[in-house]
């Protein structure tokens, strides 16, 4: 999760006036520009912007600006990309929306310009995953780690790879891998957004701002910075369109409250986002089980060193308060880790373990 420097560089690259200039002084004299984490590195277009905006003056401007304009460019490459992977999906009659980089990159100022777009996930209905990663196939993409279960048991969206060395799109059936219940119609909820020559369908704000708050909320990724300034900008710029009410029942449909829960208090405390007060409230009002309170305590952390070991088990038995899982344990296990066969486990543990301890 984002610690104190974190929460410094986002409040540098995302508040007005004397707020910004203090945040910025306070994160640089702590890291150089040298030493950015790649969470902290797609933050710094937002900030080379905002840093122009309010007027600060520092040597560091040149290089950021660099680091901007080398993320515009490869945001219209991956834009192409994009584009391509829509249009294959037409043509074979699978509705798509897309929730990441250009769905994300509306929502700030001067769009693309002041976001880094390196996340084009193409969000399907579950019944229709194995089959739009088929037409993508057909399309001349290639699928390096093929699921080997139906969509309902992946974990994550599957990365589909273009001719371009940078072209690239993630399948994903869900909003969220941790969702427990609840299935919506995403495309009859859909918006139209046009950028240049793409033409897409982005979710509302609402579901958007659940889906950004949920992944934000993950011990693992490279999303621990950015999803705070995507939150953030759903927010202000959405403004009296965003449906609170919404998301509280999206949230509720899907049984994903604590994280969005303690998304939204984050950004209520660290950056002042104008949330509503009662938002995160109604939020923790609603019931959780031990089991699942006990699973999402372990999916906020960063992974020992059992791995992700603790928090399938934890996942598995809140699951299981919903009813028996055919297989049980091993073969949660195996589609977690998208194993072809039951027998391949052990071995695979082993190796996960294994790195774990030597890396």
């Amino acid at each position: 999760m984002l610690d104190e420097q974190g929460w410094r560089l986002l409040r540098a690259a995302l508040h007005d006036g004397e707020a910004a200039r203090a945040a910025w002084e306070a994160w640089r004299q702590a890291t150089p520009l040298e030493a950015v984490t790649a969470t902290a590195y797609r933050v710094l277009p937002t900030l080379y912007y905002n840093l122009r905006r309010v007027g600060v003056a520092t040597p560091e401007l040149a290089r950021l600006g660099g680091v901007a304009r080398k993320a515009w460019v490869e945001g219209q490459v991956w834009n192409t990309g994009l584009a391509d992977a829509l249009a294959a999906l037409a043509a074979a009659d699978i509705p798509a929306i897309v929730r990441g980089g250009p769905a994300l990159a509306r929502y700030y100022p001067a769009g693309a310009q002041t976001r880094h777009n390196n996340d084009h996930e193409l969000l399907v209905a579950p019944e229709q995953a194995t089959a739009a990663l088929a037409a993508l196939q057909t399309a001349g993409w290639r699928v390096p780690q093929p699921p080997h279960f139906p969509a309902r048991a992946w974990r994550g969206p599957v990365r589909c790879l273009g001719a371009g060395a940078q072209a690239y799109v993630d399948v994903a059936p869900h909003l969220a891998w941790e969702a427990h219940g609840g299935e919506r119609d995403w495309p009859a909820e859909a918006q139209t957004l046009t950028v240049g020559r793409l033409t897409a369908r982005v979710l509302a704000p609402a579901a958007q701002l659940l889906g950004v708050c949920v992944a934000g909320q993950r011990g693992y990724g490279d999303e621990q910075a950015r999803w705070a300034a995507d939150a953030w900008w759903i927010i202000r710029s959405a403004g009296a369109t965003l449906d609170w009410s919404a998301l509280a029942e999206l949230a509720a449909a899907l049984g994903v409250e604590p994280p969005v829960a303690a998304a939204l208090e984050a950004l209520a405390t660290e950056l002042n986002a104008p949330v509503p007060a009662g938002a995160p409230a109604e939020l923790r009002a609603r019931p959780v089980s031990h089991r699942a309170a006990r699973f999402w305590a372990l999916n906020r952390r960063l992974r020992g060193r059992l791995g992700e070991l603790p928090v399938l088990w934890a996942d598995y038995a809140r699951r299981v308060e919903f009813g028996p899982l055919a297989g049980g344990w091993p073969r949660f296990l195996q589609a977690a880790w998208n194993l072809p066969h039951l027998y391949q486990l052990p071995g695979q543990a082993a190796r996960r373990l294994w790195r774990r301890a030597v890396g």
